[in-house]
């Protein structure tokens, strides 16, 4: 352990021992004046086995709400996160008609009899530039994650939903009688964007600093469960189109072409009720600490953790302190920490095959990849709907292991 980091345990423990001992002496004090009636000693044994018990029980229930409570705001940003990956799956062919973005007209009866004016290649390659810069800003927001998340990570949270609600509004209001107002769709995701990825880092960083360790690993799951049911919420609500273009009983309707602008709406709406939450959190002990208020983040410690694991916990956060003032590089702290390194790598090799695979093409554009195999424009959405449903059940499988009690 480093000296700082001992010096910081000792604090710590200095100043609760002097509380428990000024709560003695105030004892002392009230039973010299009179103010306290001492109960006989039978009484007083009694009553200590009968009061502890109940509350040592009760405690980690408790604690374990507070930090649900407290990490609902995380799991409302993360399931935005996860929306906004498929939120234009269903609605690509709309977009390409409403924009004009294959050089036809609007006119019913000409979209009716040609369908080039929703099939055609120029139209769809600026669809997928418009879901390729959302994971251009993700990738900008990963690793601005860094930047952001020393300002404190109830900020970081604070800005995730900062980029998602303009960058949603910007998508959901774009013009579509103007000449390439496509294009504000596009920047709207790429501000969207960059929230996004921000969730991917810092919606785990929150919660494992706000969650005792009983149930941190399960908090942590939830947050994965969430992004996987924006997804899946997303393209559901794509299913409210009954007749999309492709369709034989499309019928140009209002509803028909204005929907998916109620549906890109939407993350605005949940990131200002995690706005709306994160009003009343104080910030995590980590950051407290780092701030130089030890007290502060004393307090936030026997806030989020069960008694007999406060001084440990503090201590943990003492050390990563420790670390981050000493500016430690990834290489080095791995290079001392071999036990990580195999689990890392695991980590990386899986997540880089995970995308290799085009997980995130399907996500993003499967009810058109299912219309090019030859399926009809309402059966594509249905079969996106089934798809990602499977993607849900299966993040529900592979996290039960890590839900379950016992």
């Amino acid at each position: 352990m480093s000296e700082s980091v001992a010096s910081e345990c000792h604090n710590y423990n200095k100043s609760r021992e002097m509380s428990r001992k000024r709560g003695v002496v105030d004892d002392k004090e009230d039973n010299e004046k009179g103010n306290v009636e001492i109960p006989p000693a039978e009484s007083l044994t009694i009553s200590t086995t009968v009061s502890t018990a109940p509350a040592t029980d009760s405690t980690a229930p408790a604690t374990d709400l507070k930090a649900i409570k407290r990490c609902i705001p995380a799991f409302a940003v993360a399931f935005s996160g996860g929306f906004l990956v498929s939120v234009l799956d269903p609605f690509q062919t709309q977009l390409i008609i409403a924009f004009d973005l294959c050089g036809c007209s609007t006119n019913i009866s000409e979209i009716l009899v040609d369908n080039s004016c929703y099939t055609c290649r120029s139209g769809e390659t600026l669809v997928a530039v418009i879901n390729l810069l959302l994971f251009v800003g993700a990738i900008l927001g990963c690793q601005l994650t860094r930047i952001f998340s020393e300002c404190g990570r109830v900020v970081l949270l604070k800005l995730i939903a900062g980029f998602i609600i303009p960058g949603s509004l910007l998508s959901a209001l774009a013009p579509t009688g103007l000449t390439g107002g496509w294009v504000q769709i596009a920047v709207g995701r790429f501000v969207a964007g960059i929230g996004m990825g921000c969730v991917c880092v810092g919606c785990p960083m929150y919660i494992g600093e706000m969650s005792p360790n009983s149930i941190r690993g399960k908090l942590q799951t939830i947050s994965w469960l969430m992004q996987s049911s924006g997804s899946w919420f997303a393209v559901t609500l794509g299913l409210a189109v009954q007749n999309p273009p492709g369709s034989s009983d499309y019928n140009f309707a209002w509803f028909t072409q204005n929907w998916w602008r109620f549906v890109v709406f939407l993350p605005v709406v949940i990131s200002l009720i995690a706005l709306i939450m994160l009003s009343d959190v104080s910030e995590t002990p980590y950051i407290l600490l780092k701030r130089g208020s030890r007290e502060a983040a004393i307090a936030a410690c026997e806030d989020i953790h069960v008694e007999e694991d406060v001084e440990k916990e503090f201590e943990a956060v003492v050390h990563s302190v420790d670390i981050s003032r000493n500016k430690k590089k990834p290489l080095e702290l791995m290079r001392k920490n071999r036990e990580y390194v195999h689990t890392l790598l695991v980590g990386m090799c899986l997540g880089f095959l995970q995308n290799l695979s085009g997980a995130r093409s399907l996500l993003t554009s499967s009810s058109r990849i299912i219309v090019q195999a030859g399926f009809s424009a309402r059966s594509a959405n249905f079969l996106t709907f089934a798809l990602l449903g499977v993607n849900v059940l299966a993040t529900v499988a592979a996290t039960l292991p890590r839900l379950s009690p016992c």
